[in-house]
């Protein structure tokens, strides 16, 4: 009988050991280990993406990589970096499979997201428009019905389109905004739907081997607030991560990265980013 005491006793301490253990939060752990698991892009240009050396870079990760550096001033110990690879369809996952701490890429604030993850302050505000050939301008109306519209699997641009223009599109899925583009200069598809900074990104390599110039179409689907995603349910670290992106608006410092970036396409703040700098903000999430 002792015995049977003993070693049910036993069991139930390596129960609750096992889940203390798996309940450790990513404040906790970063706290203990100085490490932080950053996700990010791997061909999302100019925001989140490999270099030719297969080193992450853009300015999600260096805005990233400078809150952190003001974070560790913060909690009195340098933070290192680990970096892990997401795509459009796994990097909620990640974050949820804890997997990753944070995910520093182009991740649109949703609501249906919101339910899985929570967001830090915007870091960027851009929309869905539609890349077409020219001569397709007549033919991209605000529904696209009836038309072949290529779109990055795993990104919010097919929900943008359901919500706001739900009639027929035949949705052709592709795998990262490069090839999307080359669908339209071949004609595999009329539109390719999706953020207009990562097409823009994608778009002057194609552009340039291409006999026809791509356009964009006149409309604006939507506007999208990117943020960093975190688990959700850790308030100490989104609360450290964005007291520390709010003191890099306020010196200037974000403003002076994301000029840098947005320079290498060409494209300079648009309004809405430059009022999130002014006024940063974690409301603003797309309507579904």
């Amino acid at each position: 009988m002792q015995f049977t005491i003993k070693f049910i006793a036993g069991i139930l301490l390596t129960v609750s050991s096992f889940l203390v253990m798996a309940a450790e939060s990513p404040y906790d752990r970063i706290m203990k280990t100085g490490i932080v698991k950053i996700g990010y892009r791997e061909a999302s240009f100019p925001f989140s993406f490999n270099t030719p050396e297969k080193t992450p870079s853009g300015y999600s990760v260096e805005l990233c990589e400078a809150a952190l550096r003001e974070m560790g001033k913060d909690l009195k110990q340098p933070l290192s970096t680990q970096y892990v690879a997401v795509s459009p369809t796994n990097r909620i996952d990640k974050i949820t499979a804890g997997e990753i701490d944070l995910e520093c890429g182009t991740t649109t604030i949703t609501k249906e997201r919101q339910a899985s993850v929570d967001f830090s302050l915007m870091i960027f505000v851009t929309g869905v428009r539609a890349l077409i050939k020219p001569e397709n301008s007549t033919r991209v109306t605000r529904d696209l019905a009836g038309q072949r519209v290529a779109i990055v699997d795993g990104t919010s641009a097919r929900k943008v389109l359901e919500f706001y223009t739900p009639h027929g599109i035949e949705y052709v899925l592709v795998k990262n905004y490069k090839e999307g583009v080359q669908a339209v200069a071949d004609g595999s598809v009329v539109a390719f739907a999706g953020d207009e900074l990562l097409i823009a990104g994608a778009l002057d390599p194609i552009q340039a081997g291409s006999a026809q110039k791509l356009i964009f179409s006149d409309i604006n689907y939507s506007a999208d607030p990117y943020a960093v995603m975190f688990n959700r349910g850790d308030p100490r670290l989104l609360a450290a991560f964005n007291l520390a992106v709010r003191r890099l608006y306020e010196s200037g410092e974000a403003e002076r990265l994301l000029v840098k970036w947005l320079a290498k396409i060409n494209l300079g703040i648009n309004t809405l980013t430059r009022d999130a700098l002014i006024r940063p903000a974690t409301m603003h999430a797309m309507p579904f």
